[in-house]
């Protein structure tokens, strides 16, 4: 008798017992073709909602309807030996009617079913070696289709006791119920709301494959599990899915129970998982992906239109000379998600003859009429001061165009401006909109001319409202630029407010801490006592450290009404124009 892979059930008097690969016996087997008793049993339908046997339709409801076929084989094992039979009829309620022949029959001797027949059987038609090994590996390689399934996965087996009267062999009983060994599972895939076009599928038990499908891309798949043969209750399940391109998309759960015979209907979120090193060409990051690693190709990484995005310990620093775009530019209004230390710098351009490099894109860079966010407990240093020729933000304008709104929710944001160009906001001659920072600790240095949080220099540098409403910031401006507002030679921004967090500004050469720098304009200037503290610094040669008197050397700065509760000035510095100060009650 060869050695088999048998599955039994228990149940409420149906006994089953996982593969276990047990001796049937160890007698010789008469051949089959020998079989003399006639043989006859009704097995039960296999109704609407387990396994994807033979004959299969999809309800309108989405559920399975699953039937036996004509001609399905099923191995009986009984009396220490193996017999198998065949349906020859089909009834209206989807009973189905078993007949063959048996070797040998002892009334009253326990009996298993099992289908496919050839599940026990190793040198079966269609078999490779040992039918285990078959199973499993076909397991590993569905096309993502109920007929797949129907046709290979799907093993049943059910219990019963032998009733021989001397001429024919029955299943006591009456109609006896089959299970699956199986749960087949269809999988719905999105990833930030959108269809994923996997081609390969790949569930997963901790690092264990349970099942896996590689076929045409689609974002539906039916996949089956061999329940039985792992636990009902599964933790660290995953789903990993490929679309043929960078990246992973996963999802993860600590616990997923699968049922014998159940057919389920999941819409699975999945969460795409890029490692920059393996990006060689153009790449838009989509919503809700992670990018990860270190750039490995001098390609343009852009972020999807209203898209959430995770930079999980990111360097975009190795960009060539001559790949000047920005080191991530955002298509539309986006989210930053930050998590462990990530840097990122733009590219460089050169001129013509080769002579010099220029730096016309930020770090970083947000579209007019879009607004980023960034948020999260991680690091991002974004650094556009590569070369004397750097012009841009390091999180903001471009030289070539102003820039959208930017919200900083949270995490440790340093930021450095190119000449002309502000840590946070606008870059030469290109303006940006409103500034808000709600917390985080965010360390901005402008360029020379620029300010730290705030416009860049030059006709056209405007920058709208900026809001500091918590947090840790401290703003340095570059030569005559203020530390937030505005850079020099008419640069400009908006009303400044700060109403939470701790607040260090210090202006560049002739410029304030907070205000308008040399020969920039801003609008009021608002601090209420709802900040921990906020400590301005004057420039060198700079009068004042917040707001401006209109007297300096040369030029002028203009600066609208200012109120103040706690504020501490930096040595020998005041507030400019005490006409214009308010005490906030």
């Amino acid at each position: 008798m060869k050695d088999v892979n048998l599955i039994i059930l228990a149940a409420l008097g149906l006994l089953m017992v996982a593969c276990s690969s047990e001796n049937i016996t160890n007698e010789p087997q008469p051949e089959r073709g020998e079989a003399m008793i006639p043989f006859v049993a009704t097995v039960g339908p296999l109704g609407g909602d387990g396994g994807t046997r033979t004959v299969y339709d999809e309800q309108p409801d989405g559920s399975i309807n699953v039937s036996w076929k004509k001609g399905d084989q099923v191995a009986i094992i009984h009396d220490g030996i193996e017999n198998v039979v065949t349906v020859s009829a089909v009834a209206n309620d989807g009973t189905a009617t078993l007949s063959g022949y048996l070797n040998a029959c002892t009334d009253g001797a326990a009996a298993t079913l099992l289908y496919p027949a050839i599940a026990i059987d190793a040198s079966g038609e269609g078999t490779s070696g040992d039918y285990s090994t078959h199973y499993y590996e076909k397991m590993k390689h569905q096309d993502g289709s109920l007929a797949f399934i129907a046709e290979n996965l799907d093993i049943r087996s059910g219990t019963a006791m032998l009733s021989y009267d001397g001429t024919t062999a029955r299943l006591a009983g009456g109609t006896i119920h089959t299970t699956s060994h199986i749960a087949v599972w269809k999988l719905n895939l999105t990833s930030g709301g959108n269809p994923v076009n996997a081609t390969t599928v790949t569930l997963k038990m901790g690092n264990t494959i349970l099942a896996q499908g590689v076929g045409e891309a689609k974002s539906e798949w039916y996949l089956c599990i061999d329940v039985m043969a792992h636990n009902q209750t599964m933790s660290l399940f995953k789903i990993e899915a490929s679309d043929g391109t960078a990246g992973m998309y996963r999802f993860s759960a600590n616990q997923v129970k699968l049922d014998l015979g159940k057919y389920y209907q999941s819409t699975v979120n999945l969460k795409k998982d890029t490692n920059l090193a393996e990006v060689t060409t153009d790449y838009t990051a989509v919503n809700g992906e992670t990018l990860t690693g270190i750039l490995g190709h001098p390609v343009k990484i852009s972020i999807q239109e209203n898209a959430k995005v995770t930079l999980s310990n990111v360097s975009i620093t190795n960009l060539k000379q001559g790949d000047d775009w920005a080191g991530l530019t955002c298509l539309g209004s986006a989210e930053l998600v930050l998590e462990g230390n990530n840097t990122i710098q733009p590219g460089l351009g050169v001129n013509g003859t080769g002579t010099h490099e220029f730096g016309y894109e930020p770090a970083i860079f947000i579209p007019l009429g879009s607004t980023l966010t960034i948020s999260g407990t991680g690091k991002l240093k974004a650094n556009a001061s590569l070369c004397e020729w750097s012009f841009s933000a390091g999180i903001g304008a471009s030289y070539r165009e102003p820039c959208g709104d930017i919200v900083i929710n949270d995490g440790d944001i340093t930021a450095i401006g190119g000449s002309k160009g502000a840590g946070i906001g606008g870059a030469t001659s290109k303006g940006c909109g409103i500034i808000v920072i709600n917390g985080g600790t965010v360390n901005a240095t402008g360029g020379f001319g620029a300010a730290g949080i705030g416009s860049g220099s030059g006709y056209n540098s405007l920058c709208d409202a900026i809001y500091i409403r918590g947090g840790k910031v401290t703003a340095q401006g570059g030569g005559q630029g203020a530390g937030i507002g505005t850079g020099y030679d008419n640069g400009r921004c908006g009303s400044i407010e700060m109403s939470g967090g701790t607040v260090t500004a210090t202006g560049g050469e002739k410029a304030p801490g907070i205000g308008p720098g040399y020969q920039g304009t801003c609008g009021s200037i608002t601090i209420t006592d709802g900040v921990t503290r906020v400590t301005a610094n004057a420039g060198t040669n700079a009068k004042f450290s917040i707001g401006t008197d209109h007297s300096y050397e040369t030029g002028y700065s203009n600066c609208g009404i200012i109120k103040m509760g706690s504020v501490t000035m930096g040595e020998n510095n005041g507030v400019s124009g005490s006409s214009s100060v308010f005490p906030w009650d």
